[in-house]
């Protein structure tokens, strides 16, 4: 097997105007961290099934260079896992190569002596990638946190078998990420970066954790990916793939959510969903309708309406079908569809149509609705349905929304408290905050707004 050589983690993308910006974990820091992947929402707990056998469950620590582990964190609830003062083995297992060790290179017998989070001291030593573990058998429990969908860190070994990922090995039994942390000591790797764009290589040597591809064509998708070269010259396999669709700097995406769901939603079979935006009353064209999913699969209507009092008229229908866990994005440029002021965009479901993910935690401004009709009557969804939406301001900037930023026909009182919640960002902004056309949402769109509606303006 070949040497260990790590890939960046956490690639993200931001799209820009013929450009994408592009942005990872920066491998080169030094310092201390806590490695947390769970979300602290320890429900469930993991025994084998048979009386005698043993298995480890680790949490994969993705660190290139140097690094030691100063304590190790195990969860328990005697509630539901193991009784107070229950003795268990933790251990830490390193790499033969590119592959995982099936022997831990150090371990320790410690007690779970109190509910929560259980710390122990240790001092292990290691160089690139290692798996932090807790044994687990018929009577000994290991806690799992089913909220931290999909894992990217658990994984698994079974005894005569190798490590495998938790999402593969466990799918049937329920995913989630082992309530195992660990505080550790890195020193960085020392290693330069490399990008690649739709398979070619498009920047080396890289010693930034960032980097923006440019000469790109609006409104077209790539694929990137980074890799890291290491100080004896050898490449790391791809990091984590993302894709961008870049757009001009009149392009912008509408939402309420905060990007997290804390529930799911299906309206079932035959019947609607949809989230209402307000476009730039001067007019901008649709782009693309981006939704997410908290199961793999599935399809479904994606519907544009306009507004009266509700979802009135189809604007445009076409199906979506093949969403994976998390966003997803359906171009609909092709439609040349043009939108001003309020409009409502949803979904009409099929039987296999999986769950929509809905934001719980931020401040719900009661734009989500379902109907079973058609809309001759509807419901509200009890916070932000994660339907979001693309739109280019073919306007030329600025709102002129007439400052009815809750698109409710009326300017009002209403409206200076929904903008000073978008400037405070408590609530979800939209495509008539910037009332003075500046490019900024700030206090002087606030007088603006003021000024409209006593009659200054």
């Amino acid at each position: 097997s070949a040497g260990s050589y790590p890939p960046p983690q956490n690639l993200v993308a931001e799209s820009g105007d013929e450009s994408v910006a592009l942005s990872w974990d920066d491998m080169n820091a030094s310092g201390n961290s806590n490695y947390i992947y769970d979300n602290d929402q320890i429900s469930n707990t993991i025994v084998m099934s048979a009386e005698g056998a043993t298995a480890w469950a680790g949490a994969e620590m993705n660190i290139a260079g140097a690094s030691t582990v100063n304590t190790v964190s195990i969860f328990n609830d005697s509630s539901f896992g193991n009784p107070l003062d229950t003795p268990i083995t933790i251990g830490a297992f390193t790499t033969i190569g590119s592959l995982y060790n099936n022997e831990p290179a150090y371990t320790a017998e410690v007690n779970l002596d109190t509910d929560g989070w259980n710390t122990f001291p240790v001092d292990w030593s290691f160089n690139n990638n290692f798996i932090i573990a807790q044994l687990f058998d018929y009577q000994v429990t290991v806690g799992l946190d089913e909220s931290a969908t999909p894992s990217q860190h658990s994984m698994v070994l079974f005894s005569g078998g190798g490590w495998d990922y938790w999402s593969v090995a466990g799918a049937a039994i329920g995913d989630g990420e082992w309530g195992i942390r660990a505080n550790v000591d890195t020193e960085g790797a020392n290693v330069t970066y490399n990008i690649y764009t739709d398979n070619v290589q498009s920047a080396s040597g890289l010693t930034n954790n960032s980097f923006t591809v440019s000469g790109l064509e609006n409104n077209s998708e790539y694929e990137f990916y980074a890799t890291a070269t290491y100080p004896d010259g050898e490449e790391s396999g791809p990091s984590n793939v993302v894709s961008s669709v870049p757009f001009p700097q009149t392009v912008h995406e509408e939402a309420y959510d905060d990007g997290t769901a804390e529930s799911s939603f299906n309206a079932e079979s035959g019947n609607y969903s949809a989230v209402k935006f307000v476009a730039n009353n001067a007019g901008e064209d649709v782009l693309r309708f981006r939704w997410y999913q908290t199961e793999p699969g599935g399809a479904f209507y994606v519907k544009l309406w306009s507004d009266n009092n509700g979802p009135s008229d189809e604007l445009y229908s076409t199906i979506a079908t093949s969403g994976v866990v998390g966003w997803n994005d359906k171009d609909i440029s092709a439609a040349e569809l043009s939108v001003s002021g309020p409009f409502w965009v949803g979904t009409k479901e099929f039987s296999s149509t999986s769950p929509f993910g809905v934001d719980t935690n931020g401040d719900s401004d009661n734009m989500s609705y379902y109907s079973t009709d058609d809309w001759a009557s509807q419901s509200p969804i009890v916070g932000n349905l994660m339907y979001r939406i693309v739109l280019n301001d073919v306007g030329g900037g600025g709102t002129d929304c007439g400052g009815d930023i809750t698109g409710d026909g009326d300017v009002n009182v209403l409206d200076v408290v929904s903008l000073v919640n978008v400037i405070m960002g408590t609530a979800g902004g939209g495509a008539c905050d910037d009332i003075t056309g500046d490019g900024d949402v700030n206090v002087l769109d606030v007088v603006s707004l003021v000024n409209i509606i006593m009659g200054n303006n």
